[in-house]
C-alpha cells in the first residue's frame, strides 16, 4: 500500500515550538533529501537525523510543503522511499525566513557597488529575499520567524564607511564578469607608484574591504600578481572569446592581511601592543589577524596583543582608535609612526596659550 503523508495533528503538550533545534533537524532532512535523488527511506532519514521514525513522520508534512515530495516503491516488496519530485529537483532551493533575514542584513556591504549593473543584480536578489521574508503562511513552521514581524528592519549590520565610484562602474562590471568567467582584459591602470601602464590583466578575484573594492590579478606586463584598487583603473576592455586558467595554487587568503587589508608580500613585521585593564574584555574577544596571540601584560594588569603583518600603514589607525589605553612596544618604526601621527593630531588642536 502506498504510504501517504500523515494527517496534520495538533502539537502534543510540552512539545517545543519555534526552536532552532527543530529547524536544524529540518535543514538536515532537506539536505538529505536533496542529496538522495533516488529516494531515502524513513528509517534512513531517522538514522541521519538521530531521531525516531515517528519524529521523521511528523516532519514530512513540513518537508512536503517546502520540497514537493513523493513516495515510491523501488522494487515490489522493498521499503518505500521518499524523494523530491524529479521535475522539482533541479530548481529546489530551500530557504527559510531566517536565511533571508541573515542575507538581507549584509546589504550595506555591497554599497560600494552602487551605480553598476552588478549592484542592480544584487538588489534584485534582495527584493526576492524580502518577498520570501514577508510571504504569509497559513501556519507557522518550527524554528521559523513570523512573516509579519518586519524583522528585516531590526536585524541589521552597520558596515564601515564606503567609497563611491561614479566614474568606475563600467570598469567594475567588466572586471567582475572577467574574474567570474576567467576572461582576460585589456586594462589601462596606475601601478603602485602611480605610473599609468597598459597591459593584459588576468583578474583572479574581486575583494570588498573596509568599503573599498580591489582587484587581485596577474598583470602580464609585470609578470606578477598585483593588487590594485578600483580607482586605479582608467579603462577596461574584456577580450571576448579568450580565457585564462586560474592557477591551482591561487588562494585569496594568501593576499589578505587579516583585518588590515590586502598585501602582495608575506607578513614579517611583529607588532606588540599593551592594552590597559579597561580594555581587557574587548581585546580578549577581538579578532584582527589569524596570527594574533593574547596574553597578560606586565604593566597594570592589562593584556598584551601580538600579531605579524605585512603592512604597518593600516595598523596605525586601528591603534589610534584606542587612544591612551594602548601602548605600542614594537617594532620601533610603528612606535615612531604612531607618535608622529599623534603629534600631528595635537597640532590641529592647539591650547589656549599656544
Amino acid at each position: 500500500m502506498r504510504p501517504e503523508l500523515p494527517a496534520k495533528k495538533q502539537a502534543a503538550a510540552g512539545r517545543p515550538r519555534g526552536t532552532f533545534v527543530q529547524a536544524k533537524r529540518l535543514d538536515r532532512a532537506r539536505q538529505a533529501l536533496e542529496q538522495s535523488p533516488g529516494g531515502i527511506t524513513i528509517e534512513e532519514l531517522a538514522d541521519q537525523l538521530r531521531c525516531s521514525e515517528r519524529t521523521v513522520r511528523r516532519y514530512l508534512p513540513e518537508l512536503h510543503r517546502a520540497l514537493d515530495l513523493e513516495s515510491f516503491e523501488p522494487v515490489q516488496g522493498e521499503a518505500w522511499r521518499w524523494r523530491i519530485k524529479p521535475s522539482e529537483q533541479s530548481r529546489a532551493v530551500v530557504m527559510r525566513r531566517t536565511h533571508a533575514y541573515a542575507l538581507l542584513s549584509t546589504k550595506p556591504h555591497f554599497a560600494p557597488l552602487k551605480g553598476s549593473a552588478l549592484a542592480d543584480e544584487v538588489e534584485g536578489v534582495n527584493r526576492e529575499l524580502l518577498k520570501l521574508a514577508q510571504r504569509p503562511t497559513k501556519r507557522g513552521v518550527r524554528g521559523e520567524v513570523r512573516s509579519d514581524s518586519r524583522f528585516e528592519d531590526r536585524f541589521i549590520h552597520l558596515a564601515p564607511p564606503h567609497r563611491v565610484y561614479p566614474a568606475h562602474t563600467a570598469c567594475l562590471d567588466d572586471l567582475f564578469l572577467a574574474a567570474a568567467n576567467l576572461t582576460p582584459v585589456d586594462a589601462v591602470l596606475s601601478d603602485a607608484k602611480g605610473v599609468v601602464v597598459r597591459s593584459v590583466l588576468h583578474p583572479y578575484a574581486v575583494v570588498i574591504h573596509q568599503g573599498g573594492i580591489s582587484i587581485i590579478g596577474l598583470l602580464l606586463a609585470f609578470g606578477a600578481i598585483v593588487i590594485r584598487p578600483l580607482e586605479a583603473f582608467e579603462s577596461v576592455s574584456r577580450l571576448s572569446g579568450e580565457t585564462f586558467p586560474l592557477p591551482n595554487d591561487f588562494e585569496v587568503a594568501r593576499y589578505v592581511d587579516g583585518h588590515f587589508g590586502l598585501t602582495e608580500t608575506v607578513g614579517d613585521k611583529v607588532v606588540t601592543i599593551d592594552f590597559d585593564a579597561s580594555r581587557t574584555e574587548e581585546i580578549r574577544h577581538t579578532f584582527v589577524h589569524p596570527s594574533q596571540l593574547v596574553g597578560i601584560s606586565r604593566r597594570g594588569g592589562g593584556v598584551r596583543f601580538r600579531f605579524v603583518v605585512a603592512n604597518l600603514a593600516n595598523v596605525i589607525p586601528w591603534i589610534l582608535r584606542f587612544g591612551g589605553s594602548a601602548k605600542v612596544l614594537g617594532p620601533q618604526v610603528l612606535i615612531d609612526a604612531v607618535r608622529s601621527e599623534a603629534q600631528a593630531i595635537l597640532a590641529r588642536y592647539p591650547g589656549k596659550g599656544d
